[in-house]
């Protein structure tokens, strides 16, 4: 009786274990990410113009199907982000103007864990999905490059950050929407998307001067998911 009772439970656990798997999807994305940061106190001021920063992003992801259309996508990133102050005037007047000006290119890469909901629309090959949640970070470096321009670029500073002298805060929680497009392929599928990404904390902790400044991004991502059982998956 203890036997057939062993065998059974072992059975019902391996069934489970099927089932789960049928259920959960691994892959990886990759893709471009446009960021730049947010200074409320500096807005309409004219003080500093932050420009887009172009930078990259790359996940292993993993999908697990609640039902036919919604499912949970947790993600292990790695995201560089950043901003951008360039100024600068022209000299020489009209007929052959000459550029000057000054750049900083300010870059910290990031360890992110989002954790997104997503639901697809309809039954089709070809299927469009929406996607939502929270996203944990934490910066691990970061880099400061400054160039001059007088008529060609010139290489000024390259600085590693220090970022607990900085007094910066590290760990970053942020929200994500976005839209993507899904295409089935055999033993798994093809994925687009577009995300936006909201920064909920300050990057900075200076007691006296708090700029409140949080980062903002948009990314455009391809990637592809494997079905763990071989048989096609619809995100």
């Amino acid at each position: 009786m203890v036997k057939t009772l062993k065998l059974g439970t072992l059975a019902l656990a391996m069934l489970l274990s099927a089932q789960a798997m049928a259920q959960f999807s691994l892959g990886f994305r990759t893709g471009a990410h446009f960021s730049t940061i947010d200074v409320p106190i500096l807005d309409n001021q004219d003080i500093i113009n932050f420009k887009p920063a172009f930078n990259t992003s790359i996940a292993a992801i993993g999908e697990y199907k609640i039902s036919q259309n919604l499912s949970i996508q947790p993600e292990l990133a790695y995201t560089r982000k950043g901003f951008i102050i360039k100024e600068g005037f022209e000299i020489g007047g009209e007929r052959i103007p000459l550029p000057v000006g000054i750049r900083s290119d300010f870059r910290l890469n990031y360890i992110e864990m989002p954790l997104l909901m997503k639901y697809a629309f309809g039954q089709n090959k070809v299927r469009a999905y929406l996607l939502a949640g929270p996203n944990v970070g934490y910066a691990t470096s970061g880099r400061f490059k400054t160039r001059a321009t007088l008529f060609v670029d010139i290489p000024i500073n390259n600085t590693k950050f220090d970022l607990d002298n900085l007094d910066f805060n590290r760990w970053e929680v942020s929200g994500t929407v976005g839209a993507g497009m899904t295409i089935d392929t055999r033993g798994g599928a093809l994925f687009m998307d577009a995300r936006y990404t909201h920064g909920l904390t300050d990057v900075n902790q200076l007691p006296i001067v708090d700029l409140n400044a949080k980062n903002r991004g948009f990314g455009v991502n391809i990637g592809y998911l494997i079905n763990l059982q071989g048989g096609g998956t619809r995100p």
